[in-house]
């Protein structure tokens, strides 16, 4: 398929007024996306004219975070005319992907995307360019990690012609409250609350407006516009209340009541970002402390009759969380990530209390069974009468003891291999040298965080262009192994 000098090499999507298709241009000898507007609308002037303008205004803008335009023409094919938009092609996934699928993105990220996508809108919103149809799939994320704001055919241009159509206009989930009655009244503080939305869902996974049926665009447009969203401290207990507060006033029923401009967002975003580090050491020690206790704990539970005994608690006393997606971001050079310690130091709290109840409905505290066990060993002894009897008939109650001391001891503490590849790897395997035992549960990518038992192991790994690579690494009791690995042939 030919459009006008270009060669169609696939489709890529479906824009907000045409197709979109990754060509080929001979003359500049680089690939290229191609907007190439529906035939539907070829028939009337109004929207041609709206397709145009589109280029036009986006062809103005200079941010390193909008897509770049390169040209507007028409066609002749089939005794037809047909109008296209050649724009900058970039590689990578739409967030929309990245959340669906839960693609693992430091926390510290997930906000500098957003602020990203703000700084990018600010700078539209100054020239007079208004999205519109600020959405996870209209943002898209490079193999970098970069971001790319799309498509802004339902853009709103300052100094544009007026047009006849009227309506609403935009993606129902994304929508702000004044967009969902006009599409035609909505000003800067509209992309804003859109953006809003789409942080609340990068960092919880979850729409904020408690709809029964997400499919039913009108319901889910009528909570937007009427009832509250759901406070992001509900998902997540632990969140900064300056985040929260943040996050509340963006998204705020009456424009007035937000933010006045997607910079002074982004710079309430960016003022937070740097205090992470902070947040992140002191969240590092409450995890740290209270992985200490649940283990306690669930050693506990060890001596418990079976029947008393939650098997989930015992054989998984702390969260487990996998990574895994298509896309790999580059990771930052920072300790741990804030946003799954909040999951975690939340899910630990919630274990030690349901241990300690189970303990205590059992009406046991912490060793005692074992000191009860001494004491009464120590009391019989010390009787002047019969001592030897009593170490007779004592010894199956010594024997039991240190049966029970030997396996109620503590285990050694499990370690964290946190690995990273450039450009990025499969983990195949990670087997175990002393035992040749596969310790790795489920297949994974890099960058990946595995908790294992301290041990030499051999980690494989795999890229489809690069090929293999075997990574000999020691884990030990409590610590985190931080290792980074290159392929041979990959330059960065």
């Amino acid at each position: 398929m030919e459009i006008g000098r270009y060669t169609v090499k696939r489709a890529l999507g479906r824009g907000a007024m045409g197709q979109v298709y990754l060509a080929w241009d001979p003359r500049l000898q680089r690939d290229v996306a191609i907007k190439l507007m529906n035939a539907r609308m070829e028939t009337d002037p109004e929207f041609i004219y709206r397709f145009e303008r589109e280029a036009d205004a986006v062809a103005n803008l200079r941010h390193p975070n909008v897509l770049k335009v390169y040209d507007k023409d028409r066609y002749e094919s089939e005794g037809a005319t047909h109008c296209f938009i050649v724009m900058e092609y970039v590689e990578g996934e739409d967030l929309s992907t990245l959340i669906n699928e839960r693609v693992f993105v430091p926390f510290e990220q997930k906000l500098e995307i957003i602020i990203k996508i703000c700084r990018a809108l600010d700078h539209a919103h100054q020239k007079g360019v208004i999205h519109r149809d600020v959405k996870p799939s209209n943002v898209r994320i490079t193999a970098e990690g970069d971001v790319c704001v799309l498509d802004f055919g339902l853009a709103k241009f300052k100094h544009a012609q007026p047009v006849s159509s009227q309506g609403v206009f935009g993606t129902p989930h994304y929508m702000s409250p004044e967009q969902t009655l006009s599409t035609r009244s909505v000003d800067k503080r509209s992309d804003l609350f859109s953006t809003a939305l789409i942080l609340y869902e990068l960092i919880t996974y979850k729409k904020p407006f408690p709809v029964d049926d997400l499919t039913d665009a009108l319901a889910y447009m009528s909570a937007i516009r009427s009832v509250p969203h759901v406070p992001i401290s509900n998902v997540l207990p632990e969140c900064a209340p300056e985040l929260v507060q943040m996050i509340d006033r963006a998204l705020q029923k009456r424009p007035d009541d937000r933010f006045n401009t997607c910079g002074e967002f982004a710079d309430a975003l960016t003022g937070f970002l740097k205090t992470l580090p902070q947040r992140e050491a002191r969240l590092a020690t409450e995890v740290d402390n209270l992985r200490k206790i649940v283990r306690r704990y669930a050693e506990e539970c060890e001596v418990l009759p079976p029947e008393a005994v939650s098997v989930h608690l015992q054989s998984d006393p702390e969260p487990h969380l996998t990574h895994s997606g298509a896309i790999q971001i580059a990771p930052k050079d920072i300790q741990l990530d804030y946003g799954l310690n909040l999951f975690r130091s939340a899910n630990l709290e919630t274990k030690k209390t349901t241990l300690v109840k189970l303990l205590d409905s059992a009406g046991i505290a912490q060793g005692s069974v074992l000191k009860s066990s001494l004491t009464i060993a120590r009391r019989k002894l010390k009787r002047p009468i019969a001592r030897r009897t009593a170490i007779i008939s004592l010894t199956p109650v010594l024997i039991g003891t240190l049966i029970l001391v030997y396996f109620s001891r503590p285990q050694p503490e499990t370690g964290r291999l946190e690995l990273t590849v450039a450009p990025w790897a499969s983990v195949d395997s990670v087997v175990n040298l002393k035992t040749a035992a596969e310790a790795l549960k489920q297949k994974t990518q890099t960058p990946c965080n595995i908790e294992l038992p301290p041990g030499k192991y051999l980690v494989s790994l795999s890229h489809p262009k690069f090929g293999t690579m075997k990574v000999p690494v020691e884990i030990s009791s409590g610590q985190s192994n931080r290792v980074h690995q290159t392929f041979p042939g990959f330059n960065p």
